[in-house]
């Protein structure tokens, strides 16, 4: 199917560990050449979710593999190439709200064991900018949570304001490195996690949106709060 270029993108990448199992190069080269083509990313609108899914299964399970060094820098390069197609979802004004307290230092779970693995990371000189919580590696969910931010940030211009303790607004740059980016907008301020104080800092602006994205482990705190701000911002400004 590779051969014939008759094997879609979605089913390339669904395919990662079945090509990386028994790896052949003349295979590697081909599936690297189909998923990281610029053309084919646009014209079928694949999001960046799935580069990195597929990137965190070759990073977790393939670190080992001869192959992963070309297979991960493919996938990239492919997550680069899809960023202006969440342009077509996210239309109109966006603010993204970003959590960046303590608890966004811990590694994400598949349920049963961390994900990610640093070392092989470092070995394979591939991280993506790694996070500054504690050096985890980028399978932190503060680096996550930046990567999000950024790649919506760089498809939008959307606004990103950080929260902990307390909110604020980023300025970024937009013709940042994604993967770079995403360093910059998880970096931590303090340990609570005042959803509240995100919604208060837009609702003394009187700033309004189309959309609000919020990313967070969810640990937020005093409830009551968050929610009569939210509440508050929505009477002020809509």
């Amino acid at each position: 199917l590779l051969r014939d270029k008759k094997l879609g993108i979605l089913a390339a990448l669904r395919n990662i560990r079945n090509m990386l199992t028994n790896p052949r190069k003349e295979m590697i080269d081909m599936w690297c050449e189909l998923i990281s083509d610029q053309n084919i990313i646009r014209n079928n609108l694949v999001l960046p979710i799935y580069f990195d899914l597929a990137y965190d299964v070759v990073d977790r399970e393939f670190h080992y593999n001869d192959y992963a060094p070309q297979v991960m820098k493919a996938l990239q390069d492919a997550y680069i190439a899809s960023i202006p197609n969440l342009a077509s979802i996210f239309t109109g004004k966006t603010l993204i709200m970003v959590d960046v307290s303590g608890s966004m230092g811990c590694g994400i779970s598949d349920g049963k064991t961390l994900v990610g693995n640093r070392a092989n990371r470092t070995r394979f000189g591939l991280s993506r900018g790694g996070s500054v919580y504690d050096d985890l590696s980028t399978s932190c969910c503060g680096y996550k949570a930046g990567l999000i931010a950024a790649t919506v940030a760089k498809a939008t211009g959307a606004d990103v304001i950080q929260f902990g303790d307390y909110a604020r607004r980023v300025k970024y740059d937009k013709n940042k490195n994604v993967f770079a980016l995403a360093k910059d907008l998880c970096s931590p301020m303090n340990e609570c996690t005042d959803l509240g104080s995100a919604f208060k800092l837009i609702t003394g602006e009187q700033a309004k949106y189309d959309r609000i994205v919020i990313i967070s482990d969810n640990e937020v705190n005093s409830w009551d709060l968050t929610s009569n701000a939210y509440k508050n911002y929505l009477r002020v400004c809509t």
